[in-house]
């Protein structure tokens, strides 16, 4: 449960900003629609959790559990010319409660950014950064909880008209030096996210494509 605040910050008297469902509502109460991620100390508990609630809902264990993911690749903020007015942590608030979720099963991130790669909106694939951008922001991502398939892909019946899924490391930070002797994963690892390629997996590898919670200034 949520309630936050709503201050309007106005640079003049002659610009004037409103609530862009509600003027007189000064407040978010309930769940947002979406998450952002980066918000949360612990994501993967978070993630964790998700998987729980939905395994308890439909009587599976947990074990059997995993995410399927769908980038939202239209969304778009309708009122970006409204953000500039308000400070930057409630304008994370009210986009995480702009609208309502189109499906109630898993959950829907934002405030990821992707490096070494960027997301083409109109063929929703994966495809090489453009120059000089080597991070930028990510679309939402649906987390859908699946239960776990028995089959296993071939990868010999790849064919040039199908496409490929590069399972895309989540990073909390940018560095990813620092290892896990009993995972052998880096320590701020989090996850990760099987995106649509034409792609090998092989050439995203080689770029270090990977999707980060904080964007990497360097």
């Amino acid at each position: 449960r949520f309630v936050t605040v709503w201050k309007q910050s106005i640079p003049s008297t002659s610009q004037k900003c409103k609530h862009p469902e509600d003027s007189e509502n000064n407040f978010f109460e309930g769940f947002p629609s979406r998450y952002w991620l980066p918000a949360f100390f612990f994501p993967q508990a978070f993630l964790a959790a998700v998987l729980q609630d939905y395994g308890r809902s439909r009587g599976i264990a947990v074990d059997a559990l995993t995410f399927t993911h769908h980038v939202i690749s239209d969304t778009t903020d309708k009122d970006e010319k409204f953000s500039v007015f308000m400070p930057k942590k409630l304008n994370i608030v009210r986009r995480a409660f702009k609208g309502s979720a189109s499906s109630h099963t898993g959950v829907y991130i934002f405030g990821l950014f992707i490096e070494g790669a960027r997301w083409n909106h109109e063929q929703k694939i994966l495809e090489d950064s453009l120059p000089l951008e080597m991070c930028c922001d990510f679309p939402d991502i649906h987390f859908l909880p699946t239960k776990i398939s028995t089959k296993t892909p071939n990868a010999s019946n790849q064919t040039d008209s199908e496409l490929y899924a590069f399972e895309c490391p989540v990073y909390q930070t940018p560095e990813r030096s620092r290892i896990l002797a009993t995972t052998g994963l880096p320590t701020n690892f989090l996850t990760s996210v099987y995106l649509s390629t034409k792609k090998p997996p092989s050439h995203w590898i080689t770029m270090r494509v990977a999707l980060l919670c904080e964007k990497n200034e360097k």
